[in-house]
């Protein structure tokens, strides 16, 4: 919940309301900040590659995901104004 109230606050301070920018933002939302935080926790356990791998592709899909929600709300809002 609390990275889903991030990453809207982010989308909200770049002005995003399309589909593509929402998307964009959260892919390198992914990719600059939860990538390298995450990456703590296997380099310190050991993991193995695909491993690694395989939970960013979690998460990449899930910031997508994210924008991609949150495009619909932020398109109606902008379109209200």
């Amino acid at each position: 919940l609390i990275q889903v109230l991030g990453l809207t606050y982010i989308l909200h301070l770049a002005r995003a309301t399309s589909l593509l920018a929402c998307i964009k933002i959260g892919a390198v939302v992914a990719i600059f900040i939860a990538l390298p935080l995450m990456m703590y926790a296997h380099i310190y356990e050991g993991v193995s590659h695909e491993a690694i791998g395989l939970d960013f592709a979690h998460i990449l899909v899930g910031y997508i995901l994210v924008g991609i929600i949150m495009s619909f709300f932020r398109r109606k809002k902008a379109s209200d104004e």
